[in-house]
Order: structure tokens, then C-alpha cells, then sequence
């Protein structure tokens, strides 16, 4: 945040939607469990823990514009494992990484704080495995997928997107009208631009930061500034029959001033948050294990 204006305008508009919010319970409060090495990660801005590796203490993250086209293997002690640069890509400003259902990891280079980008880029590959002691450093051939938003809607800024299925489902940070669109991810990426579909709106939700999917498609994870959210659908987010009421669907809110919190991740039924400053936190017992 810019200036202490501009946090407290957020905060009332947080407010705004923790009154909204369907389902009383909140979340649990998080705490920190560890801090990423500042060399070379100066500024997570996207999390997920390793599909490859589903029971171990694995996750992935990067940096945002400015850095090399690179992740980082860690452990949520902020113990930095592996480096890897991503072949044929170039960081913009990569806000988001997730993966699809395949194995693949997705980086969202998908932020645009001046609203002026004509396209925005997913680059998605095969995750490398972080734990094989003669691993190679560079990730597998990249794919590069090109979307660009409505003519109505214009340039967005966003920071959040998870996977599911054959599509991407991208969530914009604004301060009034967020809005979640939809976007196909083929086997093979097409040689043209393609236009993504908005798909559902609210403004009781804003200035989205980060978003993570838990594994059965069912629980979606939002975090902002200053708060955590959590929407409870009623059936995986592929699958919803009314996907335009995604942000209707019940919530679990908590509050929470952890500083730039910039990225959201599953690890089970927890989760684990990142901020800009490499902070760890970890909010357990969210949902039963699985």
C-alpha cells in the first residue's frame, strides 16, 4: 500500500464484506511459521504446494516484476530448496502460480497495475522434481498461453488465479467490482489471442491478492490485505450450475494484518499464506484432512 489512506480505505471495504459474509464461523487466526530467505526471494507473490509431492513439506513460489523468469522450491519453514529458471518465459509481472490437474504448473503473468496491458500470459509446464538430487535447473519446454479481457471491460489488474479441470479461473484486484473470468487451457495453446470470459461479479469482495483451490475443487481460498476468505461451493468450481453466484456461496472470514499478504496456499485442510516481505503463516484446521 501506497500511503495509510489508501489501507483504510481497503479496511472499510473489508469490513464491508465480513458483514456480508453467510457463514458466522470464522476462520482461525493465522501464525507465523517461518520467513523466506530475502536473497534471492524479495517478494512472493504466489504459492502452491507441490503436486508431485503431495505429503511433503513442498511448495512453490516467485517473485514479482522485476526478477528473473524463475521459482523457487521451499518448505513452509522458508528454507529455500531448489532454484529453477523457466525456459522461454519472461517475468512481466508474475503475480500467481497454481497448477492443473495433470501435474503442470501455471504462472499467471497476469499483473497490470496501470490497467494498460493489451494481453496479459500464462506459462504453463510440467512442475520439475525439486527433491531428485541430480534434478536439472530448468524447467521443461513451456507453454504459453495469450488471453486478453472484453472490450467492455477493459484492461484489468489481477493477482489471483487457480486451475481446474481444462480452464484457469482468473480473479481481478479491484476496489469495486471484482470480477472472476474464465480461461481455456487446450492441450495445445492456440496461435491467436483468446478473449476471456467473465463469469461472475461482486462488490463485497475487493483488491483480491491471491487465490488457492483446495484439492476437490470445492473450497476457494481469497486473500487480500488484510483478510482471509473462504467460499464454501456447493460442487466443484467446474461443475457450478450457476457459476455466476460464485461469490455468494458461503464464507469463512478472518481479519488479519500480516503485512503485503500477497499469496494463499493449501497444504491439506490448512492453509499457508505468504507475504511480500517473505513471511510464512499457517491457519489450521480449516477443513478436515484429507
Amino acid at each position: 500500500m501506497a500511503t495509510r489512506q489508501i489501507q483504510l480505505f481497503i479496511l472499510i471495504l473489508s469490513m464491508q464484506y465480513v458483514c456480508h459474509a453467510a457463514d458466522p464461523e470464522p476462520l482461525g487466526a493465522p501464525e507465523k511459521c517461518g520467513q523466506m530467505p530475502r536473497n534471492p526471494i524479495d517478494e512472493s507473490s504466489g504459492l502452491i504446494h507441490s503436486r508431485r509431492y503431495p505429503d511433503k513439506d513442498l511448495f512453490w513460489t516467485h517473485n514479482d516484476s522485476g526478477d528473473k523468469a524463475r521459482l523457487f522450491a521451499v518448505d513452509s519453514k522458508g528454507t529455500l530448496l531448489r532454484e529453477y529458471k523457466v525456459s522461454g518465459a519472461t517475468n512481466y509481472d508474475w503475480e500467481e502460480i497454481t497448477a492443473d490437474d495433470k501435474g503442470n504448473l501455471i504462472v499467471g503473468d497476469i499483473g497490470d497495475n496501470g490497467t494498460r496491458r493489451k494481453e496479459i500470459l500464462l506459462y504453463r509446464f510440467p512442475e520439475p522434481d525439486a527433491l531428485a538430487e541430480d534434478a536439472r535447473r530448468t524447467t521443461a519446454s513451456v507453454q504459453i498461453f495469450r488471453f486478453n479481457y472484453p472490450a467492455a471491460d477493459g484492461a484489468q489488474d489481477a493477482e489471483a488465479l487457480v486451475a481446474r479441470g481444462d480452464c484457469a479461473y482468473l480473479i481481478t484486484k479491484t476496489l469495486k467490482v471484482t470480477r472472476c473470468y474464465r480461461l481455456p487451457l487446450p492441450d495445445a495453446p492456440p496461435k491467436e489471442t483468446v478473449e476471456a470470459v467473465c463469469v461472475a461479479s461482486t462488490q463485497t469482495l475487493n483488491t483480491i491478492s491471491g487465490a488457492a483451490l483446495s484439492a476437490d475443487g470445492t473450497h476457494l481460498a481469497l486473500v487480500n490485505y488484510l483478510s482471509v476468505t473462504l467460499l464454501s461451493l456447493p460442487q466443484p468450481i467446474e461443475k457450478l450450475e450457476k457459476i455466476g453466484e460464485l461469490f455468494d456461496c458461503p464464507r469463512r472470514v478472518r481479519l488479519a494484518w500480516l503485512g503485503q499478504t500477497e499469496a494463499v496456499a493449501w497444504d491439506h485442510g490448512e492453509l499457508v499464506l505468504t507475504t511480500e516481505g517473505g513471511a510464512i503463516y499457517r491457519i489450521s484446521a480449516v477443513l478436515d484432512k484429507k
